[in-house]
């Protein structure tokens, strides 16, 4: 009798279906840590703008006694010049002339010639589930008083709370 000897080559079906599992398991737990640091990213632009707008609204005090109700005038640019700052798109072109974060309108409540709130509204996407739903709107106050909500309008930061305080102030 002829004996001939098979050497196997390659992989069955079954090793090539576990390999596939464990990269999907392992671009699952990637995926959602990658989403959590873009979230993260996206708040600091709208503290960053909220802190860089009570900046200047402390600076203008000094110098005019009052606040200022315009974002434009207190970044000391046009609006059209406003319009291309950072991520403009066809679809989202600032309308109003505000200047926005890319991800975040903002906008000054003049209450008074001495109070004033500014605030950052996370941009509409076409895909809700994209959006942060729980840190959607940040605010700070002329006293410095920091407050976030998220889509519905449910405050989930102050500092009394410090666990949701830290979720969306933190930086």
């Amino acid at each position: 009798m002829k004996y001939i000897s098979q050497i196997q080559k390659g992989f069955t079906l079954i090793e090539l279906m576990i390999a596939v599992v464990i990269i999907a398991i392992i671009a699952s737990m990637g995926w959602s840590f990658f989403d959590a640091q873009a979230r993260k990213g996206t708040r600091f632009e709208a503290i960053d703008a909220l802190t860089r707008i009570a900046a200047l609204q402390e600076r203008w005090h000094s110098q005019n006694g009052t606040y200022h109700g315009d974002v434009v005038v207190l970044y000391g640019l046009n609006s059209t010049t406003f319009v291309d700052y950072r991520r403009p798109t066809a679809a989202n072109p600032q309308p109003s002339g505000r200047p926005a974060s890319g991800t975040y309108n903002l906008q000054i409540n003049l209450i008074d010639a001495d109070t004033y709130t500014a605030t950052a509204t996370h941009i509409a996407l076409p895909d809700p589930n994209d959006e942060d739903q729980d840190c959607f709107t940040f605010s700070i106050n002329h006293a410095g008083a920091r407050m976030s909500m998220n889509k519905a309008g449910t405050i989930t930061s102050d500092p009394a709370d410090n666990a949701n305080y830290r979720n969306c102030w933190s930086q």
